[in-house]
């Protein structure tokens, strides 16, 4: 990355507190390097609920603005008031919210290279004991991102 300017920043966020604190930071980076925000929240769905040809994609749910369900309805909660920080910040960003039969970290890894993300910054959650320090997915995103990943705490 020593050349290349981090023009796009992806954001996972799922309201958690520490997905809170994630996205102020993001903010802050966005704000220093003039950079876009992707805000992004990732539905898990299981197999059967999703179309024999969407399984084992991260399947963007175009028409979240007219959530179905009420995860999806939850879900745009947490992306509009993400959208509204960064719009008070003056930062420019968007948000997609996805559906997917992968793990939530897959999804993640796959959608930052799908929108060439030049950094993913991601909230920690201590819930396990194997993962005190950093929850599953962040641990997982960090591993498997093809870009940097910031790790909010």
């Amino acid at each position: 990355m020593e050349n290349e300017r981090v023009t796009k920043i992806l954001v996972p966020t799922d309201g958690s507190p520490i997905s809170l604190k994630a996205e102020d930071m993001a903010i802050k980076v966005a704000k220093a390097f003039n950079s876009e925000l992707v805000f992004v929240h990732v539905l898990p769905t299981a197999v059967y609920l999703m179309p024999r040809s969407e399984q084992n994609k991260a399947l963007e749910i175009r028409n979240w603005a007219s959530p179905s369900t009420e995860d999806e309805k939850i879900a745009k909660i947490y992306l509009q008031n993400a959208l509204e920080k960064a719009e008070t910040a003056g930062v420019k960003s968007s948000a997609s919210l996805y559906r997917t039969t992968f793990s939530v970290r897959e999804a993640l890894c796959t959608v930052a290279k799908d929108l060439s993300a030049h950094l993913i910054v991601i909230g920690t959650r201590g819930t396990s004991a194997r993962r005190v320090i950093m929850g599953s997915v962040a641990a997982g995103v960090v591993t498997y991102a093809e870009c940097p990943v910031l790790v909010a705490r």
